[in-house]
């Protein structure tokens, strides 16, 4: 038996299976329940990578041809449904933006769909994934089809850099912006997942696979199918899940108390792509100036959490967070430079250290003490062990 990997074995095939999203479904079926698609024939999915633009796209060209759709949503069990879900529609063609982003190559695959003619109550459907990888010139071809409107293909672009995407496209086409999955929407679909699967599991070992992969469902899945390959189908035990904010919090807090060197030494340590850094470091701040509000909504251990705010005031947070947005820090080299200057600030902590210190020091100088002295009686002993010294008890009168 092929062992198919969970992201691909537990990809949506209807709308039920797909995980939020229902401003966009309801979108969707409207559409073709009311018969949208006969005269808007361009949609563009954009999303962040994994939150659900190609399938979202792949669903609705099967209901478009579905023969008996159901309040907009396709049947799955009339002939064309099987031969979607089959991936041999004849009428439904993916291609990846990447490879075919020529002019040459976009005249190639309109010439190549129109050398045969639409199957019966069907449309021709083009989903183009990673749209914005298209040339200029390769856009230009998809203007006047999109201009007119009413035809039998129907164009579906996906992308993950929206901006980049001309405005005449744009203005041409309904926009479906598809949000990243919430931690707790992803921790549910775990959950189903590892019951169908027959894998043992413990909430909080998936709610960490969910917050490590936050918003991107296909990712948190294939994490799920990584740690199955490598465990085995028990998950109840300890998982060994890196956890870059409870790193990056505690190099923040060495640069706050000027221990650059440290928090340098275990970021060399750190794997941390460019493009996750500031979203870490946000998420980082979030729960430092919320704490302890939003602690259940992090993987940020409360230990560590109390520890910081034992050394750090939230002043100080403030302090830092305003030299974080006002820090232009795209890479981690950035962030090196972010650190020694955040330092300057850990001086302020030293500062109201010894300010402290000294305060208290004075007080103890200016305040005045005397003891409750007890002169021993000596009447009945022995010249020879008499002494001059008196005893002075262990209570002290603070005047």
């Amino acid at each position: 038996m092929i062992n198919i990997p969970l992201q691909v074995k537990y990809r949506p095939i209807d709308y039920k299976s797909v995980v939020g999203q229902i401003h966009i479904i309801t979108l969707l079926k409207g559409l073709v329940r009311n018969g949208g698609y006969t005269f808007s024939n361009s949609l563009i999915f954009h999303a962040g990578a994994g939150c659900g633009k190609t399938t979202l796209a792949r669903i609705y060209a099967k209901s478009v041809n579905c023969l008996n759709p159901v309040e907009g949503e396709a049947c799955n069990t009339c002939e064309h449904c099987k031969m979607f879900n089959k991936n041999n529609y004849v009428d439904f063609i993916e291609v990846d933006g990447a490879s075919y982003n020529k002019i040459e190559d976009v005249k190639n695959l309109i010439k190549i769909f129109n050398q045969h003619p639409i199957i019966k109550n069907g449309y021709r459907c083009i989903l183009i994934d990673e749209c914005h990888r298209l040339s200029k010139q390769a856009w230009d071809i998809f203007l006047k089809p999109l201009e007119e409107g009413l035809t039998k293909t129907i164009f579906l672009f996906a992308t993950t850099e929206f901006d980049k995407i001309p405005p005449a496209i744009v203005s041409r086409s309904i926009i479906c912006s598809v949000k990243p999955a919430t931690i707790n929407q992803i921790f549910e679909r775990l959950k189903e997942i590892c019951q169908c699967e027959g894998i043992n599991y413990s909430e909080e070992n998936l709610y960490k696979i969910a917050y490590k992969n936050k918003g991107k469902l296909r990712d948190s899945i294939k994490f799920l199918d990584v740690c199955v390959k490598t465990y085995g189908k028990n998950l109840e035990g300890y998982l060994d899940l890196e956890n870059e904010e409870e790193e990056l919090l505690k190099i923040i807090k060495l640069a706050l108390l000027c221990k650059t060197r440290e928090a340098l030494e275990i970021l060399e340590t750190l794997f941390i792509k460019d493009t996750e850094l500031r979203e870490f470091v946000n998420n980082i701040f979030i729960t430092l100036i919320s704490y302890p509000t939003l602690v259940c909504n992090t993987m940020l251990p409360r230990k560590e959490l109390e520890d910081f705010f034992k050394l750090i005031d939230k002043s100080i947070i403030k302090d830092s967070i305003k030299m974080w947005n006002d820090f232009n820090c795209s890479c981690v080299s950035d962030f090196k430079l972010f650190l020694t200057i955040l330092s300057e600030i850990g001086l302020k902590i030293d500062k109201k250290l010894e300010s402290k210190s000294s305060i208290a020091e004075t007080r103890f100088r200016e305040t005045r003490f005397i003891p409750k002295m007890n002169f021993e009686d000596t009447s009945g002993v022995k010249p020879s062990e008499k002494n001059d010294c008196i005893t002075i008890s262990k209570n002290w009168e603070e005047i």
